[in-house]
C-alpha cells in the first residue's frame, strides 16, 4: 500500500496539479517560485498541523469565483448553484493496495467501491464553506454593482475582499470523504482523525538561522527591518536615513496621544468592577491600564512584510518560495550592512 498521486486545486501557485509519487521515495526539485512550498504547506495544513488556512491561500484565480458567487446570490440564484461557484481548497490522495490482503486496516473505511479488481482508494479533503453560511458570507455586499460583463466595481471589490478576509476563517471548514474512484458521486463522509491514522506525515522545517533559537522562522525580513530602524536612529547615521526614524518616531508619538486619551478610558471601562469585593481595601488604591508604544517594539512583535497579490490581497512573508526569500534576505542584509557602516566610511574620508 502507498499512496501513489496526489491532487491539489485553488491552493496558492498550485491552481489544479496532479502529482504521481514512486512507491518508495519521490523527491520534487524545480525553479525558486514554482510551487515546491505551497505542495508541502497544503499537505500540512491537511495533514499535518492545526494552523488553518486563510484568504490568502486560496489561488488568485480563485478570487474571480467569490465575486462570481456573489453575482449569483445577488441575482436570486438557488444556494446550491450559489454553493458550488464558491471556491473550495482541496486535495485528493489516491492510495494504491493490493485488493488480495486479507485485512486492509485503516484504508478499509476508505474502500467504498464495489469493484473487485479495483487497486486505488481516493480520500478527498476540502476547506469549503460551511453549511448554512451562504446568506453570512455575502452580507453587507449583496448591492455591490456588476458590469454588463459581470466584472465586479473597483470600490465594491476592494472592500468585498477586505470582509473576505475576515469571513473566511470563521465560515469555512475542513471536511473529509472517501470517494469512489470510478464514480464520484459515491462518496462517504469520514472523520479527519481516521484519516491522520492512514497517513502519517512529520515535517522539517527549512531553517534560516541556527544559531538563532526561538527566532522568528517566517518574519525573518520585517526582523531586518527592526535592524535597518536602528541604524537609522543612530545620531551618527546619514542625513536622510535619521529623518526617516525621526518621522517614524514622531508619527509613533502622535498615535501615542490618541491612545493616552479615549483608548486608555475605553480599556479601564473594559477591566472588571471588583469594588463590590472589597478591593482595594482602606488605603484606596485604584487599577489602571497604561499602553505605550514606540517604533522598536512596533517592529519587533507587529510588523510583517507582505507581498502585493491581486485583487488587493497582499500574502505573507513565509508564503513566497524559499530561494526568493534567501534572495530577499541577502539584500536586505547587504543594505543594513551598508547602513550600519556609513558612520565608519565617513569617519574614514574625513581623516
Amino acid at each position: 500500500m502507498f499512496i501513489e498521486r496526489i491532487e491539489v486545486r485553488n491552493f496558492r501557485l498550485l491552481r489544479d496539479v496532479q502529482l504521481g509519487l514512486d512507491p518508495s521515495t519521490t523527491v520534487i526539485v524545480g525553479r525558486n517560485n514554482s510551487g515546491k512550498t505551497s505542495l508541502a504547506d497544503v499537505i500540512r495544513k491537511f495533514l499535518g498541523d492545526k494552523s488553518g488556512f486563510a484568504l490568502h491561500d486560496f489561488s488568485s484565480a480563485s478570487y474571480d469565483g467569490f465575486c462570481a458567487a456573489l453575482k449569483a446570490h445577488k441575482d436570486g440564484q438557488p444556494d446550491e448553484d450559489v454553493r458550488a461557484l464558491v471556491p473550495a481548497i482541496e486535495l485528493h490522495v489516491s492510495i494504491h493496495y493490493d485488493p488480495a490482503t486479507p485485512d486492509f486496516g485503516p484504508l478499509g473505511d476508505f474502500i467504498i467501491d464495489f469493484d473487485e479488481a479495483a487497486q486505488t482508494a481516493l480520500i478527498v479533503g476540502r476547506y469549503v464553506l460551511k453549511g448554512g453560511a451562504i446568506a453570512t458570507l455575502f452580507d453587507g455586499h449583496v448591492e455591490a454593482e456588476f458590469s454588463e460583463e459581470g466584472v465586479m466595481e473597483a470600490g465594491h471589490r476592494l472592500a468585498w475582499f477586505k470582509e473576505l478576509a475576515l469571513r473566511v476563517p470563521q465560515l469555512f471548514g475542513l471536511e473529509w470523504r472517501a470517494e469512489d474512484p470510478g464514480d464520484p458521486t459515491n462518496i462517504k463522509a469520514v472523520d479527519a482523525t481516521a484519516v491522520r491514522a492512514l497517513i502519517d506525515c512529520r515535517f522539517i522545517n527549512a531553517q534560516r538561522g541556527l544559531d538563532g533559537e526561538g527566532s522568528r522562522e517566517t518574519d525573518v525580513l520585517a526582523g531586518v527591518l527592526e535592524g535597518l530602524f536602528a541604524s537609522a536612529s543612530l545620531l551618527t547615521a546619514e542625513g536622510e536615513q535619521r529623518d526617516i526614524a525621526e518621522s517614524l518616531e514622531r508619527a509613533v508619538a502622535d498615535i501615542q496621544v490618541t491612545i493616552d486619551k479615549d483608548f486608555k478610558d475605553q480599556l479601564t471601562r473594559l477591566m472588571p468592577t471588583i469594588q463590590s469585593f472589597g478591593f482595594p481595601g482602606l488605603d484606596g488604591q485604584e487599577l489602571q491600564t497604561e499602553t505605550s508604544l514606540d517604533v522598536q517594539r512596533l517592529l519587533s512583535n507587529n510588523t510583517k512584510v507582505r507581498y502585493k497579490g491581486y485583487s488587493h490581497v497582499d500574502l505573507p512573508e513565509s508564503y513566497n518560495g524559499l530561494g526568493i526569500r534567501n534572495l530577499l534576505m541577502i539584500l536586505f542584509q547587504i543594505v543594513g550592512f551598508y547602513a550600519s557602516s556609513a558612520p565608519r566610511r565617513r569617519r574614514r574620508s574625513s581623516s
